[in-house]
């Protein structure tokens, strides 16, 4: 009888060779450490107006409004010729075209306001920078 033995894959990176599950691991760590570091630094104290408005029923109300109008499709995408909706497990933001930091009355006005996924909403903000 012949008996198989199966070397389990590594992967590489960097000076670092780890099996997937040691990598999964440390990916997961980071993931946590930025989200609570992101969370400490900006998301909480950043400017306690910002965090109230987005937690605020008046937001959640048009945010809907904006979605439905835009059929959650995303408007910038579409510009281009691309369509992704909701059906392809994309993640969609409502964004500001003018930022809450420039005008602050615009900040529920749905003629400010697109559906838009997280690639183009990364990317709008890489923009203005």
């Amino acid at each position: 009888m012949i008996q198989l033995s199966f070397i389990e894959p590594k992967i590489r990176l960097g000076n670092k060779t780890m099996t997937q599950d040691e990598y999964n691991a440390q990916r997961e760590r980071k993931r946590q450490q930025n989200a609570a570091r992101y969370n400490s630094n900006v998301r909480f104290t950043v400017d306690k107006q910002y965090s109230d408005f987005y937690k605020s029923s008046a937001w959640r109300r048009v945010r809907k409004q904006v979605l439905l109008r835009d059929k959650y499709m995303c408007q910038s995408c579409l510009r281009k010729g691309i369509v992704k909706s909701i059906d392809g497990n994309e993640r969609f933001f409502v964004h500001h075209i003018v930022e809450l930091k420039d005008d602050w009355e615009l900040r529920l006005n749905t003629g400010n306001l697109e559906t838009v996924c997280a690639t183009c909403h990364i990317e709008s903000h890489r923009a203005t920078r």
